[in-house]
């Protein structure tokens, strides 16, 4: 790829005292840290993109290090930079990517719970992104059971629930979850969700969508572990169905100097707004309304 910049001519015939003509200047004249300027740009693009297309970067990096050898070096020599993860998913030949390229963080987004998932969540070190939507519920109950223990890059996780709602042990995790950024569970209960939340002192996200069952969740040791999440920015609670006495929080012992967003249904909430703390609320949304 060249540029070339246009000439400049005098009258109607050309001269060359008048003309201006630079050299040709191609993309390897650029230095590497303009280029992993460039590359960097092509990432932040990639995860402000909408949810779907957000995946593009994991694909991206792949490319650029197969264009050359200088490129591979840029690349490669930047890893926390790029944010360079190793993208897997039920169709990845794990263990071959994994011998391939350097320890990477991984991100896991799958349908299905086969070999090459299993393969992934071995290196419990490294997994660092798990978005987990079971087409079949025994899918759910294998992922759990390979979950039994510890994963302390884990970032950010999502599960999703399809009929039968799925229930996470107290052992989900081996209980703690201390790196954690954004948890999001969609129809999956979790009865012992107090107790991990404490662990997750950086948490800024927790949506928790269509919840089924909260009845063993008491209110005080829900507010208590809402308390500790400091770094809370968006809070978001859907219960599926209400029942009397179901499930309530009294948002008077929850105080957060972070919170930007909060959402909750159907309207079980008793909120005490004399007591209600929280420096940067930018919305609050309780609806009543049934599922």
């Amino acid at each position: 790829m060249a540029f070339q910049s246009p000439v400049l001519w005098q009258g109607a015939g050309r001269n060359p005292d008048w003309e201006i003509s630079p050299p040709r200047v191609t993309i390897k004249a650029l230095p590497d840290e303009v280029l992993l300027e460039i590359f960097n740009c092509c990432r932040v693009a990639a995860m402000e993109a909408p949810y779907f297309w957000s995946r593009l970067w994991a694909y991206t990096w792949y490319k650029l290090v197969h264009v050359c050898r200088r490129w591979r070096y840029v690349v490669l020599s930047s890893p926390l930079g790029l944010d360079l993860r190793l993208y897997c998913t039920d169709r990845t030949p794990v263990r071959k990517t994994l011998d391939v390229w350097p320890p990477f963080p991984i991100e896991i987004r799958s349908y299905h719970f086969g070999d090459n998932i299993i393969a992934a969540l071995e290196h419990r070190d490294r997994v660092c992104y798990l978005d987990f939507v079971p087409s079949l519920y025994s899918n759910f109950e294998r992922l759990v059971t390979v979950m039994g223990n510890p994963f302390p890059a884990l970032k950010q996780l999502r599960l999703v629930g399809k009929g039968v709602a799925p229930v996470l042990p107290v052992t989900f995790l081996g209980g703690s979850a201390p790196n954690l950024r954004s948890l999001s569970l969609n129809g999956v209960a979790f009865p012992t969700l107090p107790q991990l939340l404490l662990s997750c002192k950086d948490l800024s996200e927790l949506c928790l969508h269509n919840i089924p069952y909260l009845g063993d969740i008491s209110p005080e040791s829900m507010a208590i572990s809402l308390s500790s999440l400091t770094r809370l920015t968006r809070l978001i609670i859907e219960l599926k169905k209400k029942k009397p006495g179901q499930f309530e929080i009294y948002l008077g012992l929850f105080r957060s100097p972070t919170l930007t967003f909060l959402l909750s249904q159907p309207s079980t909430f008793v909120v005490s707004t004399s007591t209600w703390r929280t420096s940067s609320l930018e919305s609050m949304s309780l609806k009543s309304k049934y599922f």
